[in-house]
Order: C-alpha cells, then sequence, then structure tokens
C-alpha cells in the first residue's frame, strides 16, 4: 500500500453489508460460508493489506458480531458502524465514518470473491476523471417493456452491467451524498453522474458475483474451488 499512497494519497474502504438479504434467506451475508471462511474474511484478505481505513458497515443486528470477529482476527485499522435501511443511507453512514483520506473505495460484501488486482485497476482508472467503476459487458438482449409488452430493445455493445469496486475522490463522493435527494439508489456512480463527473469503467470479472440467491452461494464455492486448482 505504501507504494499506491505516494502516488494517490490516503485510501479508505467502504463495505456495505447491512442489507437483510431475504431473497437469500440469510440475514448477515458478511457470515456466509464460503469455502470453509465467512465471506468477509475472502474480503478482508483482500482490502486488509491494500487500504489505509476499512469502513465496515452491518445491520445494527450485527454490530457486535463484527466486533468479536475483528477482534478475534486481529483486524486493527477497521470502524465498524451500523447501517441504515436503504442501501444508500448505509454508505452515506460509513463515508461520515472515515477519518483521513483522498480516495474511496465502495464495495458491497455481497461480492466477497474480488480481487486486489481488480480493486488496483478500478484505482487505477479512477486517476484520470475521480471516479470509476468495475463492470462487466452485458451478453444477454436487453428489452425495455410496457405492460407485457416491449417498447424497443437496447443495444448491446453499448451496455454494461455494474459491479462493485467503485472508486471516487473522497470529496466527489461526499459531494454526491450531499445531494442525495428522494428516491432510492443502488449504485453509487449513478449520484456521481448526476453532478456531471465523467465516470470511467474498468473492465470487471465474471467471477466477482453478487451473492442475492441461495444458488449463487453455490456458484462462489465452485470459483473458490477452481482457484484453488489454479495455484
Amino acid at each position: 500500500m505504501e507504494q499506491i499512497n505516494k502516488k494517490i494519497g490516503r485510501v479508505a474502504v467502504v463495505l456495505v453489508g447491512a442489507g437483510h438479504g431475504n431473497r437469500l434467506g440469510i440475514s448477515n451475508k458478511a457470515s456466509i460460508d464460503l469455502s470453509g471462511k465467512p465471506a468477509l474474511s475472502w474480503l478482508m484478505e483482500v482490502f486488509y493489506p491494500l487500504v489505509d481505513e476499512i469502513i465496515l458497515v452491518l445491520s445494527p443486528d450485527y454490530i457486535s458480531w463484527g466486533k468479536e470477529f475483528a477482534w478475534r482476527n486481529e483486524w486493527f485499522n477497521i470502524n465498524i458502524v451500523p447501517g441504515g435501511v436503504r442501501r444508500q443511507d448505509s454508505v452515506a453512514k460509513g463515508l461520515a465514518s472515515i477519518g483521513n483520506a483522498s480516495w474511496v473505495i465502495i464495495h458491497d460484501i455481497a461480492r466477497p470473491l474480488v480481487t486486489q488486482e481488480l480493486v488496483l485497476a478500478v484505482l487505477e482508472a479512477a486517476r484520470e476523471t475521480g471516479a470509476a467503476l468495475a463492470a462487466v459487458p452485458v451478453t444477454d438482449t436487453i428489452k425495455v417493456a410496457s405492460d407485457s409488452f416491449v417498447e424497443s430493445t437496447l443495444p448491446r455493445h453499448l451496455l454494461w452491467a455494474a459491479q462493485t469496486p467503485q472508486v471516487f475522490r473522497f470529496e466527489i463522493i461526499t459531494e454526491a451524498y450531499h445531494h442525495l435527494g428522494d428516491g432510492e439508489f443502488t449504485d453509487d456512480a449513478l449520484l456521481v453522474e448526476r453532478l456531471g463527473y465523467r465516470v470511467r469503467i474498468c473492465p470487471g470479472s465474471p467471477e466477482n458475483i453478487k451473492i442475492t440467491f441461495p444458488q449463487d452461494i453455490d456458484l462462489a464455492r465452485m470459483i473458490i474451488s477452481r482457484r484453488r486448482a489454479r495455484v
């Protein structure tokens, strides 16, 4: 991390995992067992040696779990805060808890298989405009529909599926959240786009899956098995 600091300054990460996981049937995604380790452990292996400050946003019901887990693993540069009702409320609380940073990485705990290589690539991409996100090209044909009838077909070559990590200059993302407004937003880059900032796309990874449904856990374990076989 020292080399990164010399180039771009202090980096903080906000790990967002305060959702209830209703579709998954598991209320604390950070504790999901993935091949013998909780999801949070996989993420900390990536971020703990890489960044200066870690903000872990959990449901208020799991703050004690998070603190005990961090203490047991001797994670000392981690600040655990209770999340809000909506994802943007949780991110806002995480941002407010950052002590000192030039750059902020926002990453969903539901994507526990992110790699250091991808995090570093998105950080590098953000240096040009102050904002970048990981994304993968859409492979399906996307239809816009109304009342079960197709209204239009979107040009697939222009479409990307957004992932996290998403990286922003601290002042840009805090400005975006200051102008949050009404509505519910599941993507931090959208808030930055609305202010007129250009957001760079960095090619993501098909292995950087989001665990939303029970079958996603099985897929994550398969990906881990393949990675271990490649070592």
